[in-house]
């Protein structure tokens, strides 16, 4: 009866999977320091 509990469970566990979405880069504008 036990080792069948613990089989469910790691089932459940293997469904619980999040799918990773792409995040788009953001090109970044280079500030230009002034030279005094």
């Amino acid at each position: 009866f036990f080792p069948l509990l613990k089989k469910k469970k790691k089932k459940k566990k293997k469904k619980k999977k999040k799918k990773k979405k792409k995040k788009k880069k953001k090109k970044k504008k280079k500030k230009k320091k002034k030279k005094k």
